[in-house]
């Protein structure tokens, strides 16, 4: 029998995806096996820089002093065209961490996706610059200038996908591991471009993620009711890395009976 696969999936949700810090901290600190990573948006980001071989105590470091600031070049001629920041920032802040490396290099299997707004296409980005496609799966229509790939405009995966299960049975996953973090309510009131923006992409999330959600074996619910999407902020980051650490110490249990039953590990390996 051959051995089977496990996949972790880690959805888009900006500042609430620093969660999934805390989700492969107790995930790792279990002993729990991750062969597979696909992401969408802050997915992308830290499912990509973990899957390129980057310690859980190095991204911790550079997660929680994540700022907005890190990734604002804003280009006020672009975004009269296409976006209101162009998106270099992010390149840089992702290649001062990893480099230029390509997927293909990385430790684990990694994918993320992107979204084709011209031909309404879902794009799976599964080799090539690392850099670039976290970059094009982060773009937020009208925030971001769209990332480039074969020459096609790429947006935000989350449009289409937010939770790529399907690409990771793609890339050979047998069990899936899947982490939603955007079950949470805006409590911001909506007077600010960000949170209006948020806002509207938050709605779009809710309806593009439910069919995924019924296609993982587990499921992983991170629940922050307070923090929105670009509350970017030390306090902010650290809540949100707790929030995760607890709902998957919750599901634990749960997630080793399951890997026992299945026969990825054994109780002695625990």
């Amino acid at each position: 029998m051959k051995n089977k696969k496990v996949a972790l999936v880690l959805s888009g949700g900006g500042a609430l995806g620093i969660a999934h810090l805390g989700v492969i901290e107790v995930l790792e600190q279990n002993n729990i096996p991750i062969d597979v990573i696909t992401g969408t948006s802050m997915g992308a980001l830290i499912g990509g820089l973990y899957s390129a071989g980057v310690s859980i105590e190095a991204l911790r470091k550079k997660l929680l002093s994540f700022r907005r600031n890190h990734i604002v070049d804003i280009d006020i001629f672009a975004m009269l065209k296409n976006g209101l920041l162009k998106g270099k920032k992010v390149v840089r802040y992702i290649e001062n961490i990893v480099g230029h490396k390509k997927i293909e290099d990385c430790k684990k299997i990694f994918g993320c996706v992107a979204t084709d707004l011209q031909n309404g296409e879902l794009v799976e980005i599964t080799s090539g610059k690392l850099s670039n496609a976290i970059r094009s799966s982060i773009a937020v229509p009208g925030l971001f200038a769209p990332g480039q790939r074969l020459n096609k405009e790429l947006y935000d995966g989350g449009i289409l996908d937010n939770l790529p299960t399907n690409l990771a049975k793609k890339l050979g996953a047998d069990i899936i591991i899947a982490v939603d973090v955007t079950k949470y309510k805006v409590e911001t009131p909506l007077n600010r471009a960000f949170s209006v923006v948020t806002s509207a992409f938050r709605l779009m999330l809710d309806k593009s993620i439910e069919r995924q959600r019924s296609e993982a074996n587990i499921l992983i619910d991170v629940y922050q009711p307070q923090i929105d999407s670009f509350s970017f902020s030390k306090e902010n980051n650290i809540l949100s890395y707790e929030y995760g650490k607890k709902f998957t110490q919750d599901k634990i249990k749960q997630i080793k009976d399951y890997l026992i039953k299945e026969k990825v590990i054994t109780k002695t390996r625990l």
